[in-house]
């Protein structure tokens, strides 16, 4: 063989040593920047795009809690005018000489006599929970049963809440007359917050 041969076959082997070592550096500088470079963005980019979508779930939650409170404020201005009564049914404070009053003025619109009038049960202590509290008034009248029928009619009709928890009903005189005259022992619950 030839000298000219040998250098022109060992020029190639050159040549393609060195297209071989130039494709094998750019491989691993490849793999080096999809190791290093790519794949930590890719999962940062998958990470945010979780984020996004928890957010997104987040935000679609708060828009409902939000549109809530907006139909609870909005009912709450359409019924501010009317709160009075829930507070004169419920006052925050027992206010017992007022339900003593309604009960004695619906005794007397009736022409029913008290005979007894007792008050049992209260803590006037102020706690702080606001649980509902209630006391009871035991009153015991005497007159006519129409009468006493149409005060416990009136006395669930007011406006402070009243609940008449027992009637017991006690015959006074012996005769049946249509002007009869009866007893009526009421326990009358009242509430307050």
């Amino acid at each position: 063989m030839s000298i000219e041969k040998y250098n022109a076959k060992l020029s190639k082997i050159r040549d393609k040593l060195k297209n071989y070592t130039y494709q094998i550096v750019f491989f691993l500088v490849f793999s080096f920047f999809i190791l290093f470079i790519i794949n930590p963005t890719l999962k940062t980019a998958f990470k945010i795009r979780k984020k996004l979508h928890d957010l997104e779930k987040l935000d679609s939650t708060y828009e409902k809690i939000i549109s809530n409170i907006i139909d609870v404020q909005t009912n709450l201005e359409e019924t501010r005018s009317d709160l009075y009564v829930i507070s004169d049914a419920m006052p925050d404070k027992p206010k017992i000489n007022e339900v003593i009053r309604d009960v004695k003025t619906t005794a007397d619109r009736f022409n029913l006599k008290i005979l007894k009038m007792e008050i049992n049960k209260i803590d006037l202590k102020e706690s702080k929970a606001s649980n509902m509290e209630s006391f009871d008034i035991e009153v015991q009248v005497s007159g006519k049963f129409a009468d006493m029928v149409a005060f416990l009619n009136k006395i669930n009709e007011q406006r402070r809440l009243k609940l008449v928890d027992t009637v017991l009903v006690d015959k006074v005189q012996k005769l049946s007359t249509s002007s009869a005259s009866i007893q009526m022992t009421v326990d009358i619950s009242s509430f307050y917050m």
